[in-house]
């Protein structure tokens, strides 16, 4: 494995060697305007620099020139100037060469990332170029192509100064990597409007067709100065491969930076990437990306890699980190007016402790605060500023936010979900009110510029307000908070956490369309997520539609559902992740397997429709791992009744779900009650040798559903010895706001989307047609959260603790549902699993309590199971 250690101390010397660099700098990301759900192309980056940096931004105005007037560069050189220059925003660090970003009002935006090269012959003219490169692509491009040539006819002239760097250079429809090497050479290749590239400190351009002048420019020479040079030979090497040929050899073999980049790609890639040096300039992504997508890739931190490091390769992951000091995501949307579709947003300090915030290109300027110290502070102020008591002073926004880094960092792992949680309730809030806020300024732009800008800044300054109370706040938090988040950490790390509950998509899921090794944005379950919330196993649920009808036809079709589900469990334990989960056939394999570290994975057949009258089938699913079946599921079926339809079909278990019972309590497989209807679950413990389970399902006493069982259920429930596993679903927990269900019922109409009843009835061909609608719909919903409210964590935890109060602490534990309609304000997906743990702690349940309620009731009750079982 690298020493990072090592690295940090190297990366000291490479400042001061300019030629010599290594990894774990930079990041960028540029999504091509077909790849991203704006339909314009987004730019992301994460400007690494280690302190004392200081960063400022602003807007600078356009400027008239007269005839004859020049600029003079940095080292010396002078240029003519043009009759007039771009306004554009500015990220500047002062004292800084390669460090500042610009977004123009054409929406042409420029950062980039230091890429040495092998040049060790400075070829410069008049003192060369190297600090007013991007500015001056800022200053005077309409187009990326306008900037990608006039960047080329600078460094053909002057030469440029540093090692070597990539520049990204994007506009709202096309986005280009612009490669320049120390003294006058140059490439750079478009990216594909349906792809996605990335850059971590190393070239990634690497075969192109010189010829193709519309995706590929360069200087003249580009191939033959290489020959000169003697780094390239075509009779010896083949094709030109400019990474190949131009890069430092320390810098394209370093694991930081192949490392970073394979993370990233593969973080979005439709297709498999493996891990290694040669990995692709760009990639087609399994869905279009958001603003918000690319956010969460720049938050990803050592804490959060997708997996642990490829022990062969070393590999560092991480693509942000304490050296991080400000970051942004330009979205660039050609359709709006530039003052309104050009956004720029802004994350000061690092993205894992801080907020982005977004600012429109028609606002007249940033917010006082954003700009401090025209000069790089030394390094006693810098200690002073951050180490002080923290003041949420918003004349001071860059000290402010590194200010709460540092305090955040102080009080260890604990604090980060508070701050990410208030960050993301932010940015949520701020999508929410994007689209309103922008037809609103769209109007007013038509009369009055200046009244439309205003608003847009007003929003802004308002959101920037709510970032600085949001930290106040959570710093604030009172002692005992602390003490709280801290208990609970400790005993959510010492238990067991399993979740009884976790759909899975149909034959797409562990597939690269789906991808659950990954922080899948379209999971609320993957690998990732259990890992940062500390998950260590979930039955993952065999769901097959219950048809209207029980004949041999959809007896089949059910089953060849079910089959391809096991499949997809197969495919994610046995081919992709065999070293970060594994099934889980029985209680001690849970144990067994996540004391090597890995998630266990464990299956239920939910809805019982697919055994048919076959009992031989539930022994077939037994062997393919099913260690629960849930009888039924929204409606009635060969087994039982469903408590969804009120006219019983059966009038409770029918005579073939009795036997079935019987099968399944020789088999060892647990029997689930949650859809069954009341009748149905008397029947169900008449007839059971072993204690059931309710593997979702919530209290009628605190909220009357049918999927929630009555006290009396409750009761009966503990005199069995079984479990009732609280579910994480909004419309179960609490009564829906008629507003909500108003904002609901537009948003389905708006994108044509029928209930969620409608939609069992899907079949697997309309569902995979409908599937992009449907991820919009899902995406909107969450963010519909901003606005009308949903259950909270408190709201699940209210049922924890009926079902505590009525069935007793053994008969208690949770079941999300995610991925199948599950989630609440404070517990969306398992990457917030500790809030849960808080809420109990802040209510009082002791270290044992908790434990039996995150999974040790759960373990308890199938070693019941298997006990009454004769495969034992």
């Amino acid at each position: 494995m690298f020493d990072r250690s090592k690295g940090l101390v190297l990366l000291a010397v490479a400042i001061l060697a300019w030629p010599a660099a290594l990894g774990h700098a930079c990041f960028s990301i540029i999504v091509g305007k077909d790849a991203s759900t704006d339909g314009g192309v987004l730019v992301g980056h994460n400007e690494d620099d280690y302190p004392p940096q200081v960063v400022h931004h602003h807007k600078v105005p356009r400027r008239t020139y007269g005839p004859g007037d020049t600029l003079v560069l940095r080292n010396g050189g002078v240029l003519e100037q043009v009759e007039q220059t771009w306004a554009y925003l500015w990220s500047e660090m002062p004292g800084m060469l390669f460090s500042d970003s610009c977004v123009n009002e054409w929406g042409v935006t420029v950062t980039s990332d230091n890429c040495p090269s092998r040049e060790d012959r400075a070829e410069l003219s008049e003192g060369g170029i190297g600090w007013m490169l991007r500015r001056l692509v800022a200053q005077r491009a309409r187009t990326a192509r306008e900037g990608v040539l006039l960047a080329g006819r600078l460094v053909e002239r002057f030469g440029y100064i540093a090692s070597g760097r990539t520049y990204i250079i994007a506009d709202p429809d096309e986005g280009w990597l612009f490669c320049v090497v120390q003294g006058k050479r140059w490439l750079a290749r478009r990216v594909a409007d349906d792809e996605v590239a990335m850059v971590a400190n190393t070239y990634t351009i690497r075969q192109v067709d010189l010829s193709d002048e519309d995706n590929v420019l360069a200087s003249a020479d580009i191939v033959t100065y290489a020959v000169e040079r003697g780094w390239y030979d075509p009779a010896r090497d083949g094709p030109f491969d400019f990474a190949a040929v131009y890069a430092n050899p320390a810098s394209a073999s370093h694991p930081d930076n192949a490392g970073r980049q394979w993370s990233g790609l593969r973080y979005v890639a439709r297709d498999p990437i493996e891990p290694g040096f040669d990995l692709p300039f760009s990639v087609v992504p399994r869905h279009k990306l958001s603003v918000a997508d690319i956010m969460e890739i720049l938050r990803h931190d050592e804490a959060d890699k997708p997996e642990p490091s490829v022990p062969a390769s070393g590999f560092h992951c991480a693509l942000c980190s304490g050296a991080t000091q400000t970051s942004f995501v330009a979205q660039l949307r050609p359709s709006l007016p530039p003052d309104i579709g050009i956004v720029y947003w802004v994350c000061l300090a690092e993205p894992r402790t801080s907020v982005y915030l977004p600012f429109h290109f028609g606002i007249s300027d940033f917010p006082a605060g954003f700009r401090t110290e025209s000069e790089q502070p030394a390094s006693d102020v810098y200690d002073r500023k951050v180490g002080a008591a923290f003041a949420a002073d918003p004349r001071e926004a860059f000290w402010t936010f590194s200010n709460f880094r540092d305090k955040v960092d102080r009080h260890g792992p604990a604090f980060v979900a508070a701050v990410r949680a208030e960050a993301l309730r932010i940015e949520r809030r701020a999508v929410a009110m994007q689209k309103p806020l922008e037809e609103m300024a769209k109007r007013l732009h038509k009369t009055d510029g200046i009244v439309a800008g205003e608003s847009l800044a007003n929003f802004s300054k308002g959101l920037y307000l709510s970032a600085l109370e949001g930290m106040d706040k959570v710093l604030k938090q009172p002692a005992g908070d602390k003490q709280i988040a801290a208990r609970a950490r400790a005993i959510h790390e010492a238990a067991i956490t399993l979740d009884s509950h976790v759909d899975i998509a149909d034959e797409l899921y562990a597939t690269a369309d789906l991808d659950p090794g990954i922080d899948n944005p379209q999971l609320r379950c993957d690998l990732v997520k259990m890992a940062k919330g500390g998950i260590d196993g979930v039955f993952l649920a065999v769901y097959v539609r219950q048809a209207p009808k029980l004949n041999a036809e959809t007896y089949a079709e059910a089953q060849r559902m079910a089959a391809s589900k096991f499949d997809a469990i197969g495919r994610l334990t046995q081919s992709m992740y065999p070293d970060r989960c594994a099934l889980a056939r029985r209680p001690d394999d849970v144990e067994r397997i996540v004391a090597t570290g890995r998630r266990a994975i464990m299956i239920g057949v939910e809805n019982g429709f697919p055994i048919a009258e076959e009992l031989d089938l539930l022994n077939h699913y037994y062997d393919r791992g099913a260690r629960y079946v849930t009888l039924c599921h929204t409606a009635h079926n060969q087994i039982c009744d469903s408590s969804s339809q009120p006219e019983p079909l059966h009038g409770g278990l029918s005579p073939f779900g009795k036997r079935a019972v019987a099968r399944m309590n020789e088999l060892g497989i647990m029997c689930d009650a949650s859809h069954i209807s009341e009748k149905s679950f008397f029947d169900l413990l008449e007839v059971t040798r072993a204690p059931i389970l309710v593997s979702h399902s919530g209290c009628s006493a605190v909220y009357p559903h049918d999927r929630n069982l009555t006290d009396e259920q409750l009761r009966a429930l503990r005199d069995n010895g079984g479990v009732i596993q609280i579910v994480a679903l909004d419309a179960y927990l609490r009564p829906e706001t008629p507003e909500r269900q108003e904002a609901v019922r537009r948003l389905r109409e708006e994108l044509g989307v029928p209930s969620y009843a409608e939609r069992q009835k899907w079949s697997t061909k309309q569902r995979e047609a409908m599937r992009p609608r449907l991820r919009e719909y899902y995406r909107r919903y969450e963010e519909m959260a901003e606005t009308v409210p949903i259950a909270t964590v408190k709201d699940f935890v209210d049922h924890i603790d009926h079902a505590v109060r009525v069935a007793g602490i053994d008969h208690v534990g949770i079941g999300t549902d995610f991925d199948g309609g599950g989630a609440v304000s404070g517990f969306a997906n398992h990457a917030e699993a500790l809030n849960v743990t808080i809420e109990l702690v802040r209510r009082g349940y002791s270290d044992e309590d908790i434990r039996k309620i995150w999974g040790g009731n759960l373990l308890r009750l199938w070693r019941r199971v298997e006990a009454v079982s004769t495969k034992r």
